[in-house]
């Protein structure tokens, strides 16, 4: 289902979800030799947990399309938060605004049908694209400590695997907040 969204730009911004100096303090690093690894490990960290290969979620305002191969009566946007629905086409054609119904604040998004779509509905690889707006203006402040969390263990264990280390995970920790957040559908 994941290749079927897409962010219409790449994530190219991830010191607006976590500063270079909020993670030094996190961190408590004050030297600047490390500066570009830590920037690494942010856009890590925040590509980890943004979009359809992350959790589900959109971690700042970006364009999404949802390909479909039709237009059922009734589906779900896998993604959010989806502060507006920018336009639905099939097969190049756009359906008219006024032939289907959404409601932004519900999270996740639902699209259904409102009187038919308009248009002829016959399936076709990819005939349907589902452009919206989706992301956190300001990401909330767990999904913020996550980013922080991953960037801790970036910086402290710089290779991919760690010999003769006991570790417990941390009471509502990591898991806890990706279990709150993580979403997606199969179509």
């Amino acid at each position: 289902m994941w290749d079927r969204i897409k962010r219409a730009e790449p994530f190219a911004d991830s010191l607006a979800v976590l500063p270079l100096e909020a993670a030094k303090l996190h961190l408590r690093y004050e030297d600047d030799d490390q500066d570009e690894a830590i920037k690494g490990y942010i856009a890590a960290a925040a590509e980890k947990i943004d979009g359809p290969d992350g959790f589900g979620v959109s971690l700042v305002p970006a364009q999404w399309t949802l390909t479909l191969d039709r237009l059922p009566p009734l589906f779900q946007f896998p993604l959010g938060p989806v502060t507006s629905v920018d336009s639905i086409t099939y097969r190049g054609e756009t359906v008219d605004p006024g032939n289907y119904e959404y409601d932004t604040d519900m999270d996740p998004l639902f699209i259904r049908s409102a009187t038919g779509w308009g248009v002829e509905n016959r399936s076709g690889l990819g005939a349907v694209k589902v452009n919206v707006t989706a992301g956190y203006t300001t990401p909330p402040a767990d999904l913020v400590q996550l980013v922080r969390f991953m960037v801790g263990h970036y910086f402290e264990n710089r290779e991919s695997v760690v010999l003769d280390v006991s570790a417990i995970p941390l009471p509502m920790g990591a898991d806890d907040i990706i279990a709150k957040y993580r979403r997606g559908v199969a179509y």
